[in-house]
């Protein structure tokens, strides 16, 4: 999840001015890595063994987990997809 601080300044009247913090939040908008996290979290599977699972890094897997960025390589995805398979498989 990523988190998007915005402050500015809004002039009410000509003697008062006031800060308003606007909280965004940004939620992981891939729905292979929702489904990734759901099975890291349930199975409670390291990040570090996740990440060598899918074959990249562990910074690259926390960018994956806070929405910074989503698998390019189609490789990646299928080695994601075929994770989600597997314990959707187990787990019905």
């Amino acid at each position: 999840m990523k988190i998007f601080l915005k402050i500015s300044k809004i002039n009410l009247t000509k003697t008062f001015s006031y800060d308003i913090i606007i909280v965004v939040i940004k939620m992981i908008e891939d729905e292979r890595i929702k489904k990734l996290m759901e099975i890291t979290d349930k199975h409670q599977i390291s990040p570090a063994t996740m990440a060598h699972i899918i074959g990249i890094s562990i910074p690259t897997y926390y960018r994956y987990k806070k929405g910074e960025t989503v698998p390019r390589s189609q490789n990646t995805r299928t080695i994601i997809d075929r994770i989600i398979e597997q314990y959707n498989f187990k787990n019905k």
